[in-house]
């Protein structure tokens, strides 16, 4: 499986999946963030494994995540890979025993000698529905 490309993050909340943001996998590098936090940090893929180390700053109100509001948090992120989906656990070094169910999905391939190609298009949050391409401009 080749997981360069563009994800969409989520993690397990009180609610159920919450969006965690927009991340990039490209040559050991996953950056991405939301409008609360950016992350940085490096992965590694053996087979259907895929193990990451990361880190993450908020920037305005830290969210509680782990049972603390911290302005910096490093994460390691422990998955396995099937088709277009890491799903898996974070925790924090510092607290191995204690983790939150994360998963990315794949919302496309990265530019490069190839077409793009969109590997799902994302259904409207509002209402639920597909998104009308007949009424999109040209």
């Amino acid at each position: 499986m080749v997981v360069e490309g563009i994800w969409t993050g989520e993690i397990y909340g009180p609610y159920g999946w919450e969006n965690n943001g927009v991340y990039i996998i490209e040559n050991g590098l996953m950056l991405g963030g939301n409008n609360r936090h950016y992350s940085a940090g490096r992965y590694s893929v053996s087979g259907t494994e895929f193990e990451a180390e990361i880190f993450s700053y908020y920037y305005g109100r830290p969210r509680m995540i782990f049972g603390e509001k911290r302005e910096r948090i490093e994460i390691l992120l422990s998955a396995n890979v099937e088709d277009d989906v890491i799903e898996g656990t974070i925790r924090r070094p510092d607290r191995p025993g204690f983790g939150v169910l994360f998963r990315l999905t794949k919302r496309m391939d990265l530019p490069g000698s190839e077409p793009l190609e969109i590997v799902e298009q994302p259904k409207s949050r509002s209402s639920g529905q597909e998104p009308d391409s007949a009424s999109s401009p040209a």
